[in-house]
């Protein structure tokens, strides 16, 4: 295992255990997937500092789209803003977040797909878009994970990109588990 699978595999143990101690003692299976935004904040910070001098424009989406992905996570908000001050948030600059997050994602995403296309093999990338794409007009969380971890395979064959691969695995990881605790609570 090099460094950021360490440092990924460390991030979800920790929500995991918790998750298996809830299911042993309650019987019930509870992810703390309010914590997802910012493990994958916390992991994506090291990354940029380990990484940033390789590739800048991925480093600036990554670390975009992780301060976005923050920002609107109302379980961090709640920490820093009061009722009213929250509510105002919510309602004028969150969805302008919310868009902005989208683009960062979307450009993270096409980026890493690049290799793919220039390499003449199109394929896997093409499948990959076409989920993502499937993912947001049924705005299905589960299609979307599946299309992150596929990402994470498609980047692991590619010498220069393997180290990113762990990113768009965990993301996947997270927002799976999101969806599958929401499936499961009703």
């Amino acid at each position: 295992m090099n460094r950021e699978e360490r440092l990924v595999f460390l991030a979800l143990l920790i929500p995991s255990v918790y998750a298996l101690l809830m299911w042993l003692e309650k019987g019930l299976f509870i992810y703390p997937f309010p914590l997802n935004e910012i493990i994958f904040f916390c992991v994506s910070v090291v990354y940029l500092f380990r990484h940033y001098a390789a590739n800048k424009l991925r480093s600036v989406l990554i670390g975009g789209f992780s301060i976005c992905s923050l920002l609107s996570s109302e379980f961090f908000l709640q920490f820093l803003l009061d009722g009213a001050t929250w509510e105002s948030f919510h309602l004028s600059i969150l969805p302008y977040i919310s868009i902005v997050q989208l683009l960062f994602l979307s450009c993270w995403f096409i980026i890493s797909l690049y290799p793919g296309f220039i390499e003449g093999k199109p394929g896997q990338p093409l499948l990959l878009t076409s989920i993502y794409i499937m993912a947001f007009v049924c705005s299905s969380p589960l299609l979307l994970s599946i299309c992150f971890a596929g990402i994470g395979y498609h980047l692991k064959r590619h010498k220069a990109l393997a180290s990113q691969h762990v990113l768009w695995l965990l993301l996947g990881f997270l927002v799976g588990a999101k969806s599958i605790t929401l499936l499961l609570i009703g």
